[in-house]
């Protein structure tokens, strides 16, 4: 079982960089500590429904992903698992 902190803090030093996820291009774009979620940002035109705080559709815009960091174990979730990096800085 990893280690919480150190995992979210490694995740966090990603930011910014572009990955692969279920076919599309993301940017990591943040880490939600406090339920150990990581938001997915598009990096292309993609457009969904957006809903409102209540879950009403209120217009179309970027549709994020977010993933759970571990699972009910844990352990790394499957989703993090098949996150790839796209391109390597430097």
């Amino acid at each position: 079982m990893p280690d919480i902190q150190e995992t979210l803090d490694r995740i966090r030093q990603l930011m910014g960089r572009t990955v692969g996820y279920a076919g599309g291009r993301y940017r990591l774009a943040e880490v939600l500590e406090d339920t150990r979620t990581l938001i997915l940002a598009p990096t292309g035109p993609t457009e969904g429904i957006v809903a409102d705080s209540y879950g009403h559709p209120a217009g179309r815009g970027p549709e994020f992903v977010e993933l759970a960091v571990f699972d009910e174990a844990g352990n790394l979730s499957e989703e993090i698992l098949s996150i790839t990096l796209e391109e390597y800085p430097g």
